[in-house]
């Protein structure tokens, strides 16, 4: 077999390479970097440090006794931005911590420390399926998971996604604005 160079071509949909592009750059890394941690972590190899951008160590550290996971979701997970885009960031805090006006009034102490404009929106992990609520459901369409600290919100997403799929989950539409009902 012939040596290996390190250098090769990758041919994938424009929808997954516009999905990756958009998570290395939620995750301050090249596409290339991210690709590489990808297919190193998938077997098993990790030897590479990577590391995450700042503003999410920020993000952890804030919150690090109530943090679950960090996703990012809305028009930089699609990939649609413009020059007037934040970036919307569901805060998935633990199943017992009630989402308040005291966490926001945290977020303003740190925000000044974020490298950009990044709107915050706080939510409790699910404790099942009937207490979930539309922005879950919003957040399964195109969210992007940037940390979690288990596969508990990988499992709430892909349980939503499933759903949704299968037609129990039905997205409408009024006056622009969408809403979800269950069949």
């Amino acid at each position: 077999m012939k040596e290996a160079s390190g250098k090769f071509v990758l041919r994938i949909e424009p929808e997954l390479h516009k999905e990756l592009r958009m998570l290395g750059e939620a995750r301050g890394k090249s596409l290339n970097s991210l690709c590489t941690e990808i297919l190193e972590n998938s077997i098993g190899k990790t030897t590479r440090n990577f590391t995450t951008p700042s503003w999410i160590d920020i993000i952890k550290q804030a919150w690090a006794k109530d943090l679950c996971g960090l996703v990012l979701f809305g028009s930089y997970a699609r990939g649609d931005t413009h020059s007037s885009s934040d970036m919307d960031l569901l805060i998935v805090l633990k199943q017992d911590i009630i989402p308040n006006r005291s966490q926001y009034k945290d977020w303003d102490k740190i925000s000044e420390k974020l490298p950009q404009a990044i709107s915050p929106h706080f939510v409790s992990l699910p404790k099942d399926f009937q207490t979930i609520g539309g922005l879950w459901f919003e957040v399964a369409l195109d969210g992007i998971i940037l940390w979690e600290d288990s596969k508990k919100i990988s499992s709430v997403l892909r349980n939503i996604r499933l759903k949704i799929a299968e037609g129990s989950l039905i997205r409408k539409t009024v006056n622009g604005h969408p809403y979800w009902m269950k069949s």
